[in-house]
């Protein structure tokens, strides 16, 4: 029976708010036949909290479903699907297998950083995997057997003022890689960086040799010189300088050389920074730099500028701040063994830099893990390819005379960038 404000329930007597409630005037009597009993009444109840405690376990099963749901879509967002690489604004997707593959499983502290003032960087997509790497993991033997084989016959056996292995490995690896149409060599002086690169490139590639002197430094005895007919030498009185060329006829009219398919290698120790002007504004992409020295390091005041990427990038100002941002790839590479294979050679730290020294485990974590580890106590596989190579090199493993270590231990930091291009008006308008 409805009261104000209340309705009598049938089933208990007792009083309820009309809220949720049907309210009838008719007589309670109307609900005689539908009264419970008092064991009805029980069972229902005992129904209830059954029903209550099922709930309750559906409850918690769908929690544990959520839980589990979001943690396996928080490992595909962030370990499985690819990663925009947030300082290469957007152009390359980097997975978490890339990145943890750049952390040494061996605890190198040369883990690279991918930001400015990092001790060292590597940026974009790196070739390293698909060229370098497999030459020395067993992959790739045919192409390590024809490495080895033109270091052995190299023109100059010393090469006192040039390129080593560790250098010529990375002309070889990426000439093999990028297979550019035409290199531009700044600074030629013996010319054991053309040897290199006439024989990864093949005799279609035109090499322009660039070198302000006809004789080689260093008393170097002479010059090698490419006989093939796409090499073509402005040395001596026939020098010009890299941003000297009149780059708008011969890439924009004569249409002899191709910017984008061309690759730029600097080993004149000039300050490089004064040539991305040249690069930028003619859309040279490819570079690779020999001295790559690090800070306070280097053979000439050019060299100690503070502007090759290796001290730029170690440093936050505007400079390194657009270079950074110029660059969709940086990266150095790796030195063949470590600089604790030199632990018997007798000589002092080169103080201009060039050379990795026993004496650097200080400074390793500027340093890209080497492509062999022999010094790992148990890495039979590594040290028996450095023997390998020692043996027919003529080297002393041990490093421990002048002339085994300068080949082995030869190491600036060389390293491969690649330029953003320039939009299409910008450059229409620069030319």
């Amino acid at each position: 029976v409805c009261t104000a404000g209340a309705c009598n329930d049938p089933y208990t007597g007792h009083l309820h708010p009309r809220k949720g409630w049907r309210c009838s005037t008719r007589s309670s009597s109307l609900y005689a036949d539908s009264a419970m009993t008092i064991k009805e009444e029980g069972q229902r109840q005992r129904a209830q909290r059954s029903t209550s405690v099922w709930r309750c376990g559906t409850s918690l099963t769908n929690f544990i479903l959520i839980l589990v749901t979001g943690w396996w879509c928080f490992t595909f967002i962030y370990f499985i699907a690819p990663l925009p690489d947030k300082n290469n604004n957007g152009t390359h997707k980097i997975t978490i297998a890339e990145k943890r593959a750049l952390v040494s499983p061996s605890g190198w502290p040369g883990v690279p950083g991918q930001k400015l003032g990092d001790p060292l960087i590597t940026k974009g997509k790196i070739f390293l995997d698909s060229t370098l790497k497999p030459m020395f993991t067993g992959r790739d033997t045919e192409a390590l057997e024809e490495f080895l084989s033109l270091y052995q016959n190299r023109p100059d056996k010393v090469n006192l003022c040039g390129v080593r292995i560790n250098h010529a490995l990375a002309i070889f690896a990426t000439i093999r890689h990028l297979k550019p149409t035409t290199i531009i060599e700044s600074g030629v002086n013996a010319g054991q960086s053309t040897y290199f690169m006439r024989n990864a490139a093949g005799p279609d590639t035109v090499i322009i040799a660039i070198d302000p002197l006809e004789k080689p430094i260093c008393g170097q005895a002479e010059r090698w010189i490419d006989d093939n007919p796409n090499t073509q030498y402005y040395t001596g009185e026939k020098f010009k300088d890299f941003t000297e060329f009149d780059w708008d006829t011969i890439i924009y009219k004569s249409k002899t050389v191709d910017p984008s398919k061309t690759l730029v290698y600097f080993d004149d120790h000039l300050n490089v920074y004064d040539r991305f002007p040249t690069l930028l504004k003619y859309g040279f992409r490819h570079s690779l730099l020999e001295d790559n020295y690090k800070a306070g390091e280097g053979a000439t005041v050019g060299d100690k500028a503070g502007f090759t990427p290796k001290q730029m990038f170690t440093r936050i100002d505007e400079d390194s701040t657009f270079t950074f941002h110029q660059m969709v790839t940086y990266f150095e590479f790796p030195p063949l063994v470590p600089p604790i294979m030199a632990k018997l050679y007798p000589g002092p730290k080169k103080m201009a830099g060039g050379f990795l020294h026993a004496s650097d485990s200080a400074n390793l974590d500027q340093i890209m893990e080497p492509l062999l580890r022999p010094d790992i106590k148990g890495n039979t596989k590594d040290e028996e390819i450095y023997k390998k190579i020692c043996h027919q090199l003529g080297i002393d493993p041990e490093l421990k005379d002048d002339k085994s270590y300068m080949q082995i231990m030869n190491y600036c930091f060389i390293a491969y960038f690649e330029l953003q291009p320039l939009p299409p008006y910008l450059a229409k308008k620069w030319k």
